[in-house]
């Protein structure tokens, strides 16, 4: 009887540190690690979800999920219910989230089924993950191959293109686009007898009588 007790006491003392080592690995994480019933009410809320969305523990806890969702993206939640409700794992996926202050954060959310102790699912684990910085390096990304590929065709045209009106539109037209700007224009100086003035020579992205 002894031997049973130590034992069983041996496996409840493993077992509570087993939940408190899972428990403070949730809490230090810095995604945001957030559980709800099926009624989406917020169960739990870790320090990540507090950064990323500005609620404290006790201002989220018993609040509806929906406080994070714009209204735009509620069907989200009906969609994520009905796959955690058939004991379905959702996917990571991309969309927005609202903060305390009403900013819009990208996120990358993943959401698993909770289940209770005789195996039914009575809630839903959700883990979303603030994707702004990689969004950002990816749009920079782009933008810069964009770049290299607008000036590699400017140089393409110098070298292949021996008509001079020709060669500064194809260049008011590249460098409209890598500045961004609505519209671009080329002048030159030409002297005559009223003195030196500006004349359009070249334009890109708006009508010639607009000038």
């Amino acid at each position: 009887m002894q031997n049973t007790a130590y034992t069983e006491d041996a496996g409840t003392h493993e077992l509570e540190n087993k939940q408190a080592m899972l428990a403070a690995i949730i809490d230090s994480s810095e995604d945001a690690i957030i559980s709800k019933t099926l009624e989406g009410i917020i169960t739990s809320w870790n320090r990540g979800a507090e950064w990323m969305f500005g609620y404290t523990e006790n201002e989220a806890t018993g609040k509806h999920i929906s406080i994070l969702i714009p209204r735009e993206n509620l069907a989200e939640e009906d969609m994520i219910i009905d796959l955690v409700k058939h004991g379905q794992r959702v996917p990571p996926f991309q969309t927005v989230r609202r903060t305390k202050d009403g900013r819009l954060v990208p996120v990358s959310i993943t959401v698993s089924p909770i289940l209770g102790r005789d195996g039914s699912i009575i809630g839903a684990s959700k883990i979303a993950r603030d994707i702004s910085e990689q969004l950002r390096a990816m749009k920079e990304l782009k933008e810069h191959a964009q770049t290299q590929e607008l000036l590699l065709s400017v140089s393409q045209t110098l070298s292949a293109q021996l008509d001079l009106q020709t060669t500064l539109q194809k260049v008011t037209d590249i460098t409209t686009q890598l500045t961004g700007a609505e519209y671009g224009a080329f002048f030159y100086n030409r002297i005559d007898p009223e003195g030196e003035a500006y004349m359009l020579y070249t334009l890109s992205g708006a009508p010639a009588g607009g000038f």
